[in-house]
């Protein structure tokens, strides 16, 4: 625990010191797509590793039991890309939730 705590500290004062210095913080923005055929880690590695493989993807947090990726990203992935990254491994992504709105099937940005 005092691991963890410590790390969490020099991330904070890491973070801050780049601040000090005029940089501003890098601008990210969540999305969530439900991927259809995702229940275990079989299929969310995968996901995972090509979401991954996108400019500015930062992180990916896949739930299985509500067979959903949640991806942290800067605002300018292109949600097109998200799910195409998805549909290349036949995962049947479903719904993709963005800052700039909510698709049902492919975005076309």
């Amino acid at each position: 625990m005092n691991v963890i705590r410590s790390m969490a500290v020099a991330a904070l004062l890491f973070a801050m010191a780049g601040l000090a210095h005029g940089q501003q913080p890098a601008a990210s923005a969540t999305s969530v797509l439900t991927v259809s055929k995702m229940c275990c880690a079989k299929e969310s590695k995968p996901a995972t590793a090509a979401l991954m493989q996108i400019r500015g993807v930062q992180t990916v947090t896949p739930n299985h039991e509500a067979r959903t990726l949640t991806i942290f990203a800067h605002p300018a992935v292109s949600p097109r890309a998200i799910w195409e990254s998805i549909e290349k491994l036949q995962l049947g992504p479903n719904r993709l939730a963005t800052a700039e709105g909510v698709w049902l099937k492919k975005p076309t940005r």
